[in-house]
């Protein structure tokens, strides 16, 4: 993808600000769980990072977050502003991660690039959808088992 795992989770911490539920430089530290060339970074239970790097160097391979969607369950935890849903954080993750990789990108932009992918509800039909921004493309789908999914990876 053109960019080392550790410049883009110093990329991301920057852009954390950037959001309102993503995460903290903190949090990218403390909540990784790495194993040879892939890690993930925990927000909590239902939403997650994860980071895949290539064999041959430290260079991204592609870059996911997940989201379990949990219809009888629906997480919900504390923020500075209150109680935040995880479809904010899963929102603002994915946001956050554009962020990192497009840094002249702003928040409007990547909810409309977001929206044309069907966060906002048409991913619910379970199509994939994608679109390309810069050099990467951006893949969205629901899985059958619940769980949605935004994949970046370079064109």
């Amino acid at each position: 993808m053109g960019i080392t795992s550790s410049k883009f989770l110093e990329k991301l911490g920057y852009a954390g600000s950037r959001v309102s539920h993503g995460l903290s430089s903190a949090q990218i530290y403390k909540r990784q769980h790495k194993s040879e060339k892939k890690f993930a970074i925990e927000y909590n239970s239902a939403v997650m990072l994860i980071i895949n790097e290539a064999r041959e160097s430290e260079e991204l391979k592609n870059v996911a977050v997940s989201y379990i969607i949990d219809e009888n369950e629906h997480q919900r935890h504390y923020a500075r502003d209150g109680m935040v849903e995880d479809g904010d954080v899963f929102e603002s993750i994915c946001i956050q991660v554009m962020i990192a990789l497009h840094a002249k990108i702003t928040v409007e932009t990547a909810r409309e690039k977001l929206m044309t992918i069907g966060l906002y509800g048409s991913m619910l039909d379970g199509r994939q959808r994608s679109c390309t921004s810069g050099e990467y493309r951006y893949i969205m789908k629901l899985q059958p088992n619940g769980m949605a999914l935004l994949v970046v990876a370079h064109i």
